[in-house]
């Protein structure tokens, strides 16, 4: 998406930022398909749940979910057995 000018690359003080350039409207607008009836349902739950919220804090919310992800997987020896 990036090689069509469909994605905006910023570099900021804190990072690489991904955004949607004004070319992508109209490209997604043309597609028609359940996956990006679900994409967009899932950009907008997305900007709603963390919109308003600083770097910091996403990263903390982010960093407490898959903290507890984590916890909840076996480790896996080489050899396939559950350790």
């Amino acid at each position: 998406m990036g090689a069509r000018g469909l994605v905006v690359r910023e570099l900021k003080t804190a990072g690489l930022y991904y955004m949607a350039s004004e070319d992508a409207r109209p490209f997604l607008d043309s597609i028609d398909a359940p996956y990006l009836r679900r994409l967009r349902e899932r950009s907008a739950w997305a900007v709603n749940e963390f919109g308003g919220m600083r770097d910091d804090a996403i990263r903390m919310r982010l960093g407490d979910t898959f903290g507890r992800w984590a916890e909840e997987f076996e480790p896996v020896a080489e050899d396939g057995s559950h350790g």
